[in-house]
């Protein structure tokens, strides 16, 4: 079966419940904000979940391998692998992954939509801004080059 988007919220609020972004925002409120996100451009609960769990095996806390082991769905954990950048690795080649990954590229775009909200924005630091900007374009960019992929 797998898991629900409450289990995933748990587990989420259980691993980042105090963790704070660069620049002191809550990393839970981002995790949630990207799920709605998911959720609003037609995500299914599994696409949900990997929504939350996108920044989990980023942030080193829980592997791939880990989260199949824990029950969560090979479709969240393919999504979640997709998103994770690996040392070293090009940007071009992690949205390859992401592009021919289903649900992924659904994931990175709410992901980048709630980074480029206004209300987000003007919490980021000027200098930190504009590179968030011009970095979230950049990536939308790309994925617009492939308009079959911009709901998978």
């Amino acid at each position: 079966m797998g898991w629900t988007v409450a289990e995933a919220e748990s587990f989420v609020r259980f691993l980042h419940g105090g963790t704070v972004d660069d620049v002191g925002h809550r990393l839970v409120e981002h995790l949630e904000a990207v799920r709605e996100r998911v959720e609003e451009m037609g995500g299914e609960e599994v696409d949900q979940v990997a929504a939350l769990l996108h920044h989990i095996v980023e942030d080193g806390q829980v592997s791939p391998a880990r989260l199949a082991s824990l029950g969560v769905p090979s479709r969240a954990t393919a999504i979640v692998d997709a998103l994770t950048r690996r040392c070293g690795e090009a940007e071009r080649d992690q949205l390859r992954r992401v592009m021919a990954t289903p649900g992924a590229v659904r994931v990175l775009r709410a992901d980048l939509a709630h980074q480029l909200h206004p209300d987000q924005l003007l919490r980021v630091p000027g200098d930190e801004r504009e590179r968030t900007l011009h970095r979230c374009c950049r990536i939308l960019d790309e994925l617009d080059k492939e308009p079959e992929l911009t709901f998978w």
